[in-house]
Parts: structure tokens; C-alpha cells; sequence
């Protein structure tokens, strides 16, 4: 007689459950009958989590070096092309923001393994699209550095046709700030320290103004244009980043789909076929996917302006001189209001997800509510962020950025709070029981499948 036991029942939220038929860790990826390649036995048991973390991994390596070059020439073009850089380098701080996303999709994809979070999952795809777009952007902010000295080189050329080549002084300052917000900085070659002065027109300021004297454009000329040749690999690089970023996101949205079957499959173990109870864990797994998101953007939006706020405070000490009233105010706004509350900021941020964890992790009342609290305290603040720094001198040059960024937090405010209330109401619901564990989905994985019995 044959007798055969219960086989799990297909979901429409989790996909079909693998053939009871198959034993292997993969039955997507089971080997035909009779092969006994050593190599596919070894690739039955991988599984798709494996193949998702290795392939995060791989990409924050390979992409961050190749981002690290990127940083290290464009730092060198910035010390060779520019005596007074402004804020110029803050394009550094995107980079820098671009690699922790790298890192951040990595620790992302890693823990949806350990929690079995597909959530988090299809989040690590969209991430990495948007990471993509911003290998994308990044060549245009660096092309807007190459025209800076291009439309330098440009000016002077035109200078050089009217006045002759003898006048160099006059020709540096004459062409010291062309009309682009975006390139305020000084071009190579002017001694601060020289104590041979000379008196010329600013067009910046229009006035005289007394400067160092500079002995030949000529030279100055082929220095900027040496430090332009010097910057024509970084295109290559950044084009191979965008390749490399395309072929990630075309294979981890097909590694992810197989991720969401296994982990669907993972949870049905552990979870059982009730509708109720797949809503309330996905709804903790969005809970939890939110704070770290948030942390993310919290981060870029204080790198962002504590950066841009010490590039102002260096480059506007000139100004001080000559205004000394307000020099001294903008050192004090900076001092008592802008530090401190990207530090109450930073932290704030730290606080509340360490809460929001615990809170969820542990169904706490009393640690739910008191993240709210901190939660609408840390919205408040992210709304004068954007007020404060929009109308702020002190972060014109990333306030394109900044705004984005803070958008973008803004958004995952609203969603997180109301995220957090629905999981609050689940409190009464059994969520308790709901939440997985690392445990509970270790034991779940280390159960037996159910297979075919013949007697």
C-alpha cells in the first residue's frame, strides 16, 4: 500500500514550494538523473541566499575600488588644476556616499539572509537601481569640474586675443570667477604668500583690489591643461562602473526572485499557510527595512552639511577681514547651531532604530512608544533641516543634494510611522509569535522536507 505525506500547498504570496520529490538545498538547480559531476553536486548545495550575498559582496569590493580611483584622481586634478578650490570638493563626499551605499546594499542583502526578510530582498534591488543612476550622474559632476578649468582656459584665451599675453595679472584676476555659480574658485597658480603685490580690477567685486602678482599666464595655462589630460582616465573607470552597476542589477533581479521563493518557502515552514500571520511579519519586515534605510539617508544628510559647512567657514576667512561682524556670526552659527544639531541629529538617528528594533523585536509597549516619540522629534528636526539649509548660504554648494536627501528621509518618516502603528496594533494580534528569529529560522531550515513514503 502507498501512503504519501501531507505536501506543503502552493501560495500565490511565496510561489510554488520545491518538488517533494527533489532532496537537494536547490531543487531549481537539482542535477539530472545519473550525472555525477562533482561540480554540480557541489553547486546543489549552494543555495540562492548564497549566491545573493556573494554577488552583494563582490560588487561592493570590485565597484568601491574602482569608486576609490575615481576619488583619488579627481583629488589630484582638484590640488593641480586649483590654487583656491572652494567647494569643489564636496563632490567627494557623493563618492564617499556612493560607496557606503555599496557596503550598505551588502550588510542589506546579508541580513535578509539571516532573517529570511524578502522585504528587504526587493529592496536591495531597487537600491542597487538607484545606485546605478548615480554612476550615471556622477560623470556629469565630474565633467562640471573639467568644464570649470575648461571655461577658465576659455576666458583667458579671449583675454589673451585683446590685451596680448605680456599682461598676466591683470588677465588671472580678470578671469578669476566667470559667470557659473558652480565654478567660484580660484585657478592654479596664484602665491598667496608673494609679497609682490599689484593693484587690478575685479570683475567678481567690482572693484580694485590689491593681489600677488602673477609672472606668466602662459605657464599657468599648461599647467590647468596638463591637470585636464591627467583627468581623462577617470572616464573609462567610470564608464566601466556603470557597466558593472547594469549587469548587477540585471542579475540580482533574477537572483532575487529565486531568494523570495527559497525564504517563501523558509517561512511556510516556520509560519504555516495563515494569511493573517504572513501580513503581520511582512509588515515587520518593513518596519525593520525603514530604520535602515533612514539611517542611510541620516548619514548623507549630516556628511553633507558638516562638509559643506567647513568648506564655507575655510574659504570665506578672506571675507573676514573686511567684515568682521559678520564673520564672527556665521563662526557662532556654526558653533551653537549648525554642529550641534547635525550631532543631536546623527544621534537621534542611532537612538530611534535601536528602539524601533527593540520595540518590534521584543513586541515592547512601552519601547514602540517611546520610539514614537523620539521618531516625530527626529520628523520636526528633518523639516527644519530643509527650511534652515535651503535659505543657508553656508550649504549653497550641496544644497541640490541635501534637499534630495532630505526629501527622500521625509518620505520614509511618514511611511516608518505609520508603518509603526499598524505593527502596534498587532501587538494584541500575536505578534509575538509572528516575529522569526535567527533561530526560529535556523530550526526551520534544518527540518526535514517532506518526501515520498512507499510501504
Amino acid at each position: 500500500m502507498t501512503s504519501m505525506s501531507p505536501s506543503p500547498p502552493k501560495t500565490a504570496l511565496y510561489g510554488t514550494p520545491p518538488s517533494t520529490a527533489a532532496t537537494y538545498s536547490n531543487p531549481s538547480i537539482a542535477p539530472s538523473h545519473g550525472t555525477t559531476s562533482k561540480l554540480l553536486q557541489k553547486w546543489d548545495s549552494v543555495t540562492w541566499a548564497q549566491v545573493a550575498v556573494t554577488l552583494s559582496v563582490l560588487q561592493g569590493i570590485i565597484i568601491s575600488c574602482l569608486e576609490f580611483y575615481v576619488i583619488a584622481k579627481v583629488n589630484d586634478f582638484l590640488e593641480d588644476a586649483f590654487t583656491e578650490k572652494s567647494s569643489l570638493p564636496i563632490v567627494n563626499v557623493y563618492f564617499a556616499l556612493f560607496i557606503v551605499a555599496l557596503v550598505f546594499q551588502a550588510v542589506l542583502t546579508y541580513e535578509a539572509t539571516i532573517h529570511k526578510n524578502t522585504m528587504q530582498t526587493i529592496a536591495v534591488v531597487l537600491f542597487n537601481i538607484a545606485s546605478l543612476g548615480y554612476s550615471v550622474i556622477q560623470i556629469n559632476q565630474i565633467n562640471d569640474l573639467r568644464r570649470c578649468s575648461e571655461q577658465w582656459i576659455k576666458y583667458w584665451n579671449l583675454y589673451a586675443r585683446a590685451w596680448g599675453p605680456e599682461d598676466a595679472t591683470r588677465m588671472y584676476y580678470s578671469t578669476y570667477l566667470p559667470n557659473n555659480l558652480e565654478c567660484i574658485a580660484r585657478p592654479y597658480g596664484l602665491n598667496p604668500k608673494s609679497s609682490n603685490t599689484t593693484t587690478v580690477w575685479s570683475d567678481a567685486e567690482q572693484a580694485p583690489i590689491e593681489v600677488p602678482i602673477v609672472y606668466d599666464m602662459r605657464d599657468q595655462v599648461l599647467h590647468v591643461q596638463s591637470a585636464l589630460d591627467a583627468l581623462k582616465p577617470v572616464d573609462s573607470v567610470t564608464y566601466a562602473i556603470i557597466a558593472l552597476m547594469v549587469i548587477v542589477v540585471v542579475l540580482s533581479c533574477f537572483v532575487a526572485y529565486k531568494v523570495y521563493q527559497e525564504y517563501g518557502w523558509r517561512i511556510f515552514q516556520a509560519q504555516g499557510a495563515s494569511i493573517q500571520k504572513k501580513q503581520m511579519l511582512r509588515r515587520v519586515h518593513l518596519f525593520i527595512l525603514f530604520l535602515k534605510l533612514n539611517v542611510y539617508f541620516s548619514i548623507g544628510i549630516v556628511a553633507q552639511v558638516v562638509t559643506a559647512t567647513i568648506y564655507f567657514q575655510k574659504n570665506s576667512a578672506p571675507d573676514c577681514q573686511r567684515d568682521a561682524v559678520d564673520c564672527f556670526r556665521r563662526r557662532e552659527r556654526v558653533k551653537y547651531i549648525v554642529l550641534p544639531s547635525m550631532v543631536i541629529f546623527g544621534v537621534a538617528a542611532l537612538t530611534y532604530y535601536a528602539l524601533g528594533w527593540f520595540a518590534i523585536r521584543r513586541t515592547h509597549r512601552g519601547a514602540m512608544y517611546t520610539f514614537l516619540g523620539v521618531y516625530l522629534a527626529n520628523a520636526g528636526a528633518l523639516v527644519y533641516v530643509i527650511g534652515f539649509f535651503s535659505q543657508n548660504e553656508e550649504t549653497q554648494a550641496t544644497r541640490k543634494w541635501l534637499l534630495s536627501f532630505a526629501s527622500i528621509q521625509l518620505v520614509l518618516n511618514l511611511l516608518t510611522l505609520a508603518n509603526a502603528v499598524w505593527c502596534l496594533t498587532d501587538f494584541d494580534k500575536g505578534l509575538g509569535d509572528v516575529v522569526i528569529t535567527r533561530k526560529d529560522m535556523e530550526m526551520a531550515a534544518a527540518k526535514p522536507r517532506p518526501r515520498l513514503e512507499l510501504d
